[in-house]
């Protein structure tokens, strides 16, 4: 298979708030995960900054930095390019969306013979929201 025909498979462990990419674990700065909580709840919907703003840090004034900051350690995390996104699109002066091809699975975190943490996947026939997995469109 070609490289740019591969697809990227990232899990959604709510439970642990964390990410997985196949076997690896990938921690995410608790903000960082509500953010991508909430785009996941709205995918392919237009979340706006001040929408946002209030469901991350809600009674405290922060400023649309500390949310570009947020989503850039997502994009990094997520190997996404702003100006060519896979997965979070920048709407801009508006807000951000989460796109691209979405499988939602019911993920559940087990522990295997060595004691290490990795995703079990059920799948439900309607899943609602997260968890779930998100592919990246082939490049």
């Amino acid at each position: 298979m070609k490289k740019s025909a591969m697809r990227t498979k990232y899990s959604n462990d709510v439970a642990n708030q964390c990410l997985w990419e196949k076997k690896q674990r990938i921690q995410l700065a608790p903000n960082a995960f509500a953010v991508l909580r909430h785009l996941i709840h709205h995918s392919g919907i237009l979340v706006t900054k001040d929408e946002l703003l209030d469901i991350v840090w809600p009674d405290t004034e922060v400023c649309d930095t500390v949310l570009k900051f947020q989503i850039s350690e997502l994009r990094r995390i997520l190997k996404d390019d702003a100006p060519c996104p896979r997965f979070i699109e920048t709407v801009h002066c508006r807000g951000y969306r989460l796109i691209g091809e979405f499988a939602c699975e019911e993920s559940i975190t087990s522990s295997d013979q060595t004691g290490q943490n990795e995703p079990f996947t059920q799948y439900t026939e309607h899943a609602v929201g997260i968890p779930f997995h998100m592919y990246s469109a082939p490049s």
